[in-house]
């Protein structure tokens, strides 16, 4: 009989073992976190900030044309303005003008001269019905987005 308990004890301690350690494996899952470098672009400097937007082109408001314009950015200096190249744009020329025109005053102090080119991307809507007229994302770096989602694995 003694050899009985034994036995049902020791399952409950092997029982109770296992739950602790798939307990702490759960919870681990549960905390992983993707820790991304510090984005190049952290330093960026644009006049996005003192309320500037692209100017509408006057044609097109007039006509009530829309657009939206994906450029890619590729900062090689810190003086110096991103090379802009148009990678998408669903209205006319003049839409994607106004948008180099805006990114032409961007600037990436921080960037050192011996550095690898930053990438970075950037949206841009023109919506005449909207009160605001031209938004715009957030400038995305590349990379970062890259690493995210190759790093990115459901557990």
């Amino acid at each position: 009989m003694g050899s009985k308990i034994y036995a049902a004890s020791a399952r409950c301690v092997v029982i109770w073992l296992a739950a602790c350690a798939f307990s702490t494996v759960v919870q681990a899952q549960t905390e992983l976190q993707v820790q991304l470098p510090a984005s190049a672009l952290e330093c960026l400097q644009t006049h996005a900030t003192d309320g500037g937007t692209p100017a509408y082109p006057s044609n097109e408001l007039t006509m009530k044309a829309s657009a939206a314009v994906r450029v890619q950015l590729t900062f090689r200096s810190p003086e110096s303005a991103p090379k802009v190249k148009v990678v998408s744009n669903t209205g006319s020329d003049v839409f994607a003008d106004a948008v180099e025109a805006f990114v032409e005053n961007y600037r990436l102090p921080c960037l050192a001269n011996h550095d690898n080119p930053v990438v970075a991307t950037q949206e841009f809507v023109f919506q005449p019905g909207d009160g605001r007229k031209v938004v715009f994302s957030a400038v995305n770096d590349e990379a970062n987005v890259k690493l995210g989602r190759a790093c990115f694995q459901m557990p």
